[in-house]
């Protein structure tokens, strides 16, 4: 599928209209007005999901994102003043001893830490992305599901990878095209900005599949020596990994979790 966002004029900020080209050729007009607040989501179902995501907007121009059961630990911060940055929370409030070890290797709470990228064409910054591989949908704890409204996407194929972008759009009259990217939401901020969140699906590359499994034998790797330390006792988490770069040049979080479960 591919999707056309047709923006409103230079100063409208009320919807944008998205034209998706289903494979058998037919459009389809999906038009999204901005939001408030958040939204939640993942791939899957209650039953068998991958990681739960929620995406914050603030009016003034902060963005968050964060995993549900690391959301207590670590955040990604997307700041109005263009310093972006994927860091331990301050003061590490559960005493979680990954993290404590973490920051007394490194030094400091950021993960990674990033200027804004320059706009990719008027009106559109490709901000930030989330890569599921098909081999994370797992059976899952229906309890762990927030009490509050959930976007549940179609999961990604074993030999899948499935993605969310976050794209910042500003109305200049032009026409955008999104190849293999379906809207989910639009949120609307005091900068004349929107956050458009975005899902896609496609094939994994053989590269993706043995990063995928070199990633998780040193995480396996790393947990045991935590385990044989003394410093850790949990062989069930999930880890998020983050990525230098993407194709189109943006930082972008793994959800990966361990080998042997």
């Amino acid at each position: 599928m591919s999707a056309q966002s047709q923006q409103g004029g230079p100063t409208s900020l009320e919807s944008y209209t998205f034209v998706i080209q289903h494979n058998d050729g037919q459009p389809q007009s999906v038009t999204l007005r901005p939001q408030k607040g958040e939204l939640n989501f993942a791939f899957g179902t209650p039953e068998r999901r991958a990681a739960i995501w929620k995406v914050a907007v603030a009016r003034k121009g902060e963005v968050y994102v964060m995993e549900r059961s690391t959301g207590q630990l670590l955040k990604t911060s997307l700041h109005k003043s263009g310093d972006w940055r994927v860091q331990w929370i301050a003061g590490n409030p559960t005493g979680h001893p990954v993290v404590a070890d973490a920051i007394e290797k490194m030094g400091t709470r950021i993960i990674d830490q990033w200027e804004r990228p320059v706009p990719k064409f008027e009106g559109y910054t490709p901000a930030f992305a989330i890569m599921t591989s098909g081999d994370q949908i797992m059976t899952a704890d229906p309890g762990a599901i927030p009490k509050r409204d959930m976007v549940w996407l179609s999961p990604p194929e074993v030999d899948e990878v499935g993605f969310i972008m976050l794209a910042y759009m500003k109305p200049t009259g032009q026409t955008i095209e999104l190849k293999g990217y379906l809207p989910l939401a639009a949120f609307m901020m005091d900068t004349g900005e929107v956050v458009m969140i975005m899902a896609a699906k496609r094939t994994m590359k053989p590269d993706e599949a043995r990063s995928l499994i070199q990633l998780r034998e040193r995480l396996d790797e790393a947990r045991d020596q935590l385990i044989a330390a003394g410093k850790y006792n949990d062989r069930q988490t999930r880890a998020l990994v983050v990525g230098a770069q993407s194709e189109e040049g943006i930082r972008y979080l793994v959800d990966a979790r361990m080998s042997r479960l």
